[in-house]
Order: structure tokens, then sequence, then C-alpha cells
């Protein structure tokens, strides 16, 4: 039974609620709800707005080759010279197509309803609209005679479709279920499109299929991320497209009837979009090597590195009024301070510095990119607005200002602290990111620092995993120690995250990786289910510090949907440390929910943030996003962030801060008290967000006890209440804010973890989550065993035996009540 009792002092209180209940209205973390949660095809698949050239397209007399570049459709000539922009606002323009009389260039355009499809008037600039909905429709390939334009669109999955550009009629092309995608059509009419293909894991194998008749013919199978994009040589007779089988994406070349391909490039860079030119020989293409792609041309067969030709696109001929804007963000010291930076031109559109990283950050669709601290960028003349921010801990920056034709403005501007949480021992840092991960964009480590700083994080642990077969970052990396362009202020660190079957687990604080990297692999050696335990027991073991990764992805009401992973197993085996509360692809008061839920049944785990970004993809939320502040006794350190975690001194945050004590004490202390009755305790916190909040909330044993209106007392305020306590309990601050442009997630939310108060030397449990928690325990244990997804019998007894025990823990404590 939860017993307890609350007054409050200086705050109304509205009462108590389930603590699960009023969940604010919110904006899905994703931009595109057509691809259906296909988290991985909105990262990978979608164009970019990107610095570099995107998308290479060959004119029919090969004379020109158009791409797409910082939202416009530019050309420039195939032999070199200046770069025209054939585009402008308010529309981005991505992926541009000619058709076979090079009048028209068919293209995606983002239109702030969708993505869709437009054609381009190449001498007169005009832009008409082909296929509209607000959806996804992407990727257009003209057909040979120019009469239709084939694309890509989004439903039950993703199909190809192709539209009548006289009459805009519209027809399915390939419907066979699950996805397919990339089209571009052949001389002689014959298609060539991705599609999954049976025993092969990623987005799909290469097919072609006979426009005229005829049913589809797998060419190869590869694991891939949306990379591949094939073309054909204009015989007919060849394709090349793109691999990563040799650990980096590189151009291949293959027999239009499969084959052994040809690898035309290789290195550590990547090599995307390749397009063949008009006549066969050439291939132009975009690489990485330097961070923003570039554009280049070799011979269809290959060649070196220095046989490429790079086509300079930094003698542009701009098609409106340019003018510049020179910035320089400081610090309260005055001086120059990494920060993230938004700038909306008079068009309406983002705009970067030539050679960043241009982003966009989903639920607001801010456009955006990062500085350590001078940048100067190129944008319409006109008004625009410039905005600033630097992590949770500095006031946001917006500044309206003016750039006249041809001149240039000048804009100082100066952070202002909001908090300084290190003064007080608090640090923010994430537990979960991740710097390489298939993306668009050449990502070195110094940027990668850079980008953390710019976001104020003082710890960064950056997870080292395997996505299918593919390692998702670099090998060296994993040390054990902060990288070596760690400050004092702000650290990076890998670490390792291991994939299971049954959820995703953080192996923080170790120094050589955990073996194999990958379980349930489909397809691969190591298909049979492992157990996660192993892994937090291993790294436990090395001197990690070890928890749940974005616990729970959907439903959380039932045992059932709970079951569907290990980690009620888990914790009551005592293998993990903290529990990702928040983080920013998924719900926070459903894991909130499930954290409770734990702590009631007497697993002491930190709240704790995560993002889980990717950051080298370009529409991701980038670190920090969710945040874990963690209370150090003295100086900053992994090893001291860590270990605070593992005594739950943390909070978990994607922008509200929440400094609680109870009686003086912080998150994850203990207060006995002698005998059965616990009394009233003094609860204080200290509220500090940039965003705006709804209400602040006190959580005694998984119920609200007290609700404290937020709205009108600006960015810093204080609440204090007491609660009383029949017997033993927790007490746990929660903020929850509406969606807002200054929460990089669907709505603010933040969690501390929690004081506990333990009268009569008994802790706090709780009959009804012990229960539910054992009955997915069960669901658990039967899901596993109609699987049957292991290698030996002894695999399979283990694997049980393991679950058994955590089902008597279980029935032990309900024994104890």
């Amino acid at each position: 039974m939860r017993s307890f009792t609350s007054v409050t002092i200086l705050t109304l209180c509205f009462g108590s609620a389930p603590a699960a209940a009023q969940q604010p209205e919110s904006a899905s973390v994703l931009r595109y709800a057509s691809l259906n949660g296909n988290i991985r095809g909105e990262l990978h698949m979608l164009p970019p707005v990107s610095t570099g050239p995107m998308s290479p397209a060959w004119s029919p007399d090969g004379r020109w080759i158009a791409f797409a570049m910082a939202g416009d459709i530019w050309r420039v000539p195939a032999g070199g010279g200046p770069a025209e922009q054939l585009t402008r606002g308010p529309w981005y323009h991505f992926e541009p197509s000619w058709n076979p009389d090079g009048s028209r260039i068919a293209m995606t355009v983002e239109t702030g309803e969708g993505l869709d499809i437009a054609l381009l008037d190449v001498a007169s600039g005009a832009v008409t609209p082909l296929v509209e909905g607000g959806g996804i429709d992407i990727q257009p390939a003209w057909g040979p005679e120019g009469r239709f334009v084939y694309f890509t669109t989004a439903g039950r999955g993703l199909d190809i479709h192709r539209v009548e550009v006289a009459t805009g009629a519209r027809e399915a092309v390939v419907e066979d279920g699950g996805s397919q995608y990339q089209p571009r059509v052949s001389l002689a009419g014959v298609l060539v499109y991705m599609a999954a293909a049976a025993g092969v894991s990623g987005s799909g194998g290469i097919w072609t299929r006979d426009l005229a008749g005829g049913e589809p013919v797998l060419v190869r199978a590869e694991e891939t991320a949306y990379r591949a994009r094939p073309d054909w040589l204009p015989r007919g007779d060849g394709l090349v497209y793109v691999s990563d089988e040799a650990g980096s994406n590189d151009l291949v070349l293959i027999a239009a009837d499969g084959g052994n391909p040809l690898r035309l490039t290789g290195g550590p860079s990547h090599e995307l979009a390749p397009r063949v030119s008009p006549d066969g020989r050439n291939i132009a293409f975009v690489s990485n090597e330097n961070g923003p792609t570039e554009l280049h041309v070799m011979a269809v067969s290959g060649g070196a590195r220095s046989s490429w030709h790079t086509l300079d696109v930094g003698d542009r001929r701009h098609a409106g009024p340019m003018g510049v804007l020179r910035g320089r963000v400081v610090g309260d010291d005055g001086e120059p301070v990494a920060a993230r930076v938004s700038v909306v031109a008079s068009d309406g559109r983002g705009y970067s510095p030539r050679g960043a990283f241009h982003r966009v950050l989903s639920p607001t669709e801010t456009h955006y990119f990062r500085t350590t601290g001078d940048f100067e960028l190129e944008l319409p003349a006109g008004p625009f607005t410039v905005s600033v921010r630097r992590g949770v801990e500095y006031r946001p920056i917006t500044a309206n200002l003016d750039v006249r034709a041809d001149g240039a403005a000048d804009a100082r501007l100066e952070l202002d602290r909001l908090v300084d949480a290190p003064a007080a021992g608090w640090y923010g840092g994430d537990t979960h990111v991740h710097d390489l991960h298939q993306g668009r964009y050449g990502l070195s480590h110094q940027e990668f620092v850079d980008a953390l700083v710019s976001e104020d994080l003082h710890v960064s642990i950056a997870l080292i995993h395997m996505d299918g077969t593919r390692l998702m970052g670099r090998w060296d990396d994993l040390t054990g120690r902060p990288h070596p362009l760690s400050t004092d202020t702000h650290i990076l660190q890998y670490a390792q995250e291991f994939r299971g079957s049954f959820g995703h687990v953080g192996l923080a604080g170790i120094g050589e990786f955990i073996t194999p990297l990958i379980g349930g692999a489909a397809n691969t050696p190591f298909a049979a289910d492992p157990f996660n335990g192993d892994y937090l027991e291993a790294a436990r073991a090395a001197g990690g510090t070890v928890g749940f990764m974005h616990p729970f992805t959907g439903r959380v009401d039932t045992p059932d949907a709970v079951g569907g992973t290990e980690i009620p197993v888990d914790a009551a085996l005592g293998l993990a440390d903290f529990y990702d509360v928040i983080c920013f692809w998924y719900d926070e008061l459903r894991n909130a929910e499930i954290y409770y839920r734990l702590l009631n049944a007497g697993f002491r785990l930190a709240a704790t943030g995560g993002t889980d970004n990717f950051s080298d993809v370009w529409r991701d939320p980038g670190p920090g996003a969710s945040r874990t502040f963690a209370h150090l006794d003295g100086p900053l350190s992994v090893d001291a962030w860590l270990e605070a975690i593992r005594e739950r001194r943390t909070f978990a945050t994607n922008g509200p801060l929440l400094f609680l004590t109870v009686d003086g004490r912080l998150p994850g202390s203990e207060i006995r008290v002698p005998g059965g009755h616990a009394g009233e305790r003094g609860v204080v916190v200290e509220v500090a967000s940039n965003s705006p909040l709804d209400r602040v909330e006190i959580v005694v044993n998984g119920e609200v006890a007290e609700v404290h209106d937020a709205r009108g007392r600006g960015d810093r305020f204080r609440v204090e209440s007491r609660v009383g306590l029949e017997g033993s309990g927790w007490i746990a601050a929660r903020a929850l804010g509406p969606y807002s442009p200054l929460v990089p997630d669907s709505y603010a939310f933040a969690q501390t973890s929690p004081v506990w108060v333990v009268a009569g030397g008994r802790d706090y449990r709780s009959e009804d989550d012990i229960r539910f928690l054992l009955a997915a325990v069960q669901s658990f244990r039967e899901r596993v065993v109609e699987r049957n997804r292991w290698v030996s019998e002894a695999d399979r007894e283990r694997f049980l035996s393991r679950v058994d025990e955590a089902a008597r823990v279980y029935e032990r404590l309900l024994a104890g009540l």
C-alpha cells in the first residue's frame, strides 16, 4: 500500500494524480509520420540540406552536372567552371534529374507541408508542382521517353510510382509489400530499384524489372543503409552502385545480370550518389573525405584517388541579391565560445556557413549549425533572424537583423547564464551519443568534440556498437580513457552499446569490447538470442557502469508489453546501475512509469538521460537533447561522474533543471528513521528552465503527491513543501512543460532520482508493482521459449535459468511483504 500525506508551502497544490497521467500536448520527434516510425529511413534516406554538393545529375548532352546544395539546385560545367544557382526559396530543393531533352529538371522539394516532386524549367527558372500531397514523394527519375517521372512514395511502406508529366496521372509501378525505392530506368525501359532481399540484413538488395512485363530479378544482395542508389550504364549492361561491404561506402560496378562486383573506389571516406555520364565514360559522385561533400568525376572503370577530377563549386553565381553575416558568440567572460546557431533568412529558409554541417531538429524543424565562436555565411539580402543556444545552462539569444545586397552585417551575440550548475557540483552530460552512424557528412574527432562543447556537455559517453553487421564507430576509439581532445571541463569517452534481441544496454567505463558485439542478428553467425545480463555482468566485472538505454519504445500498460524486454529480469538480478528515463526518440512518461515500478520493487536505479543521436546524420537532434546531471563531490572526471550515477546522485532532463533536496539530502541519499513512522520530510526543488513549464510534481512511491503550477513563474523559481510518509518510501521530483521551440523533444520533461526514506529498517515495496513485474518476467519467458533461438540445449537451459532466478527474486519479495 502506498501511504503518504502532503502539506504545501508557498505553492498551490492541485491534488494527486497517477504518475503517468496528464501528458502534455506534444509533437512527434519524427518529421514524417508517413514513414511509419522508420527512424533509419528518415535519418539516412531523406535528402539533406547540405553545404556541399549532393545528388549529381548529368545533362543529356553531358555538358552540365546539376546537383543539390544549400537547399537549391545548381549546375556546373562538367569540365569545371562557375556554379549557377537554378532555384530560390522559400522551398528547399533536392535530387535533380534531367529530362531527355535537357529543358527541365525533376526534383524533390520540401514545401513546409512535406516532400513533393516538382519540375524546374531550366531556361526560365519557373518551378511547377508535379506530385503534391504533403507526405513523402522523393527520388525522381525520368523515363527514357520523357513521358513519365518515376519516384518513391511513402504509404504502408515505400513504393515506386510514376506520374505522367502531361496529365498528372499517377500509377503504381512496384508495390510488392515491404519497401522499394531509388528507381532508375534504362534507355531500354528496364527499372532498377532497391527492395528487400531474403536472407540479407539491411535496407535491401538491387533488383531489376522490365517495365514491358516480366518478373523482378535480384542482381545483388548485400547489407545496405539506404546508400546504394544504383544507376545504369547507357548500354544497359551494367550498374554502378554504392557498397559498404569494405567498411566504408565505395562505388562498385556490376553486370546487369549480377556476378562479381568490381570495386571502383576505396579508403576510409564515403563515396556516394553515383551517376553515369550519357556517353558511359565517366561517373559523377560526391565524397565526404574532407567533411562536407565534394563533387568529383572519374572514369567508369575506376582508378586511384589522384585520377578523380574535383569540380570546385566555390565560385558561385547566385540567382538573387545576397549579403554576408559575420557573427561572434561570446560567453560571460567576453571570449568566443562554442554554440549552436540558427539563421533564418528573408526567404524563410535556414542558412549555414560554407563547409559547415547543416542540420535540422525534427520536432521543431529548426535548421542549425555549430560554431566554435566566429562564423561567416552568405544569405539572401533583407531581414533575417539569428538564434543562439548553448546547452541548457545559458539563456537563448534571438536577434532580428538586416543585411543589404552585397553588404555585410556584423553580430556580437553575448550569452548570459541561466544557472551555473558546476558551481554547485552538478555536471551535465549524455549517457548515449554516437559519432559515426552511416551519415553523409565526414565527421572528424575534432568536429565531434566541438559539437559536444557547443552543447556544454561536460561528459559525453559515445557508444560504439554494431548495426546489423556494420560497426558504428571506430574499433580503436574504445580505450577506457578520455579521448585526447578532451579538456578539464568537457570530456569525451567512448564506451560500448550492446544491442541484443530484448533491449539495448550501455556499458560505460570499460576499456575493451565485450564480444561478440551483436547477438540475435538474423543472417549472421550470431543469430542466437544472447542474454543481455551477461554483458552487464562482464562490464561490471571490468569496472564499468551499466544500464538500460531507451528502455521502452511503445506501450507499457500490461505485463505482456513490458515482457518484450529483458529489463525486469536484469533489474531483479541487480545487474544495472541506471535507467534512461529520457531518450529523444521515445516517450518520457511511459519510460518513467516503468522506472517507478522498478523503484517500487526495491531496485535502486539512477534516473538518467541519453539522446541516442547520430552525430554525422543531418536530420538529428544532436548530442545533449537528453541529458544526465550528476552531482560530484570533487573535481570533474569521467570516473567521478560515473560513480555519481552508480550512487544515484542524478537527474535526467531534456531542458528543465531540477535541483532536489529532501531534508537537505541530495538524490540517491537514504534517510533512516527508527520505528515504522517516517513523519514529515522537507522537500525543496530549485527549478531553472529556458522553456515554459506547466507544472512541477513531487512523486512519492510512484504516485504524484503534489502538483505545483509553474506557469508564469519565470525561468528560475523555488518549490518548497513538506511530505508526510506513514512508513518507508521514496521521494522524487519531475517537471513537465508543453511543446516548445526551446525543447529538442516533443515536450519538456525532467526527472530526479529519489531520496529514500527507510523507516524501521524496512524498504518500501509495492505488492502491485512486484506482481506486475513478475508477470512481465513470466511473459518474457514464454516469449523466448516460443522463439527458441538458441544454438544448443545448454544455452537454452542457462538462459532460462537466469530468467527463473529473476522470477524467484520477485516471489521472495512478495513473500516478505
